[in-house]
């Protein structure tokens, strides 16, 4: 038990070692000698692990770098992105703006041809009317020149009775009042005409 406390190695014990001074003095040199590497190489160690820990923290802040420049390039490339849409949506509404201006002044363009189509038409049939009118009045014209003609005729031929030549009178005075009444209305549909 005094042994096993004492951590005594009976096999490695040699007899009268202990009484023997200058083993005992390099026994103690070698001890310290052992200790004196295992400090060294606890140092080593220390300082080993000192380096390997200074250089992941460099690591540690060039990745957090890197990140952050990585971070700065995607918002900026976001940004940009954003004003190239907004840039775009705005070209896409001026197109569509452009466009419907464009519809918007063809339709005015057809709509003016339109009229002017409508105002042609009505005046090329305003101006058939009136000539028709003119053809109806001349040949209504001539009609009553042939029966004015016919009418004096027969009233030299009757130049005996008086009742025969006061019908011619009155047949006179019909016509001119007939002439009258188409001249009145030449001019009313002459006028309309102007104003529309």
């Amino acid at each position: 038990r005094f042994e096993k406390a004492l951590n005594i190695n009976k096999t490695q014990h040699v007899a009268g070692q202990s009484f023997d001074q200058e083993l005992q003095a390099t026994m103690k040199l070698e001890r310290m000698q052992a200790r004196a590497e295992q400090e060294r190489q606890r140092l080593l160690a220390a300082k080993k692990a000192e380096k390997a820990q200074k250089k992941a923290e460099k690591l540690r802040a060039k990745a957090e770098k890197a990140k952050q420049k990585a971070e700065a390039k995607l918002e900026k490339l976001k940004a940009k992105q954003e004003k190239k849409r907004l840039k775009q949506e705005e070209k896409e509404r001026a197109g569509a703006e452009e466009g419907k201006d464009k519809e918007e002044g063809k339709k005015d363009k057809k709509d003016k041809k339109a009229e002017k189509k409508g105002a042609a038409t009505e005046d090329k049939q305003e101006k058939k009317a009136k000539k028709e009118e003119k053809k109806k009045a001349k040949k209504e014209d001539d009609d009553s020149d042939s029966d004015s003609s016919s009418s004096s005729s027969s009233s030299s031929s009757s130049s005996s009775s008086s009742s025969s030549s006061s019908s011619s009178d009155s047949s006179d005075s019909e016509v001119k009042k007939e002439k009258k009444d188409k001249k009145a209305k030449k001019e009313e549909v002459e006028k309309a005409g102007k104003k529309g």
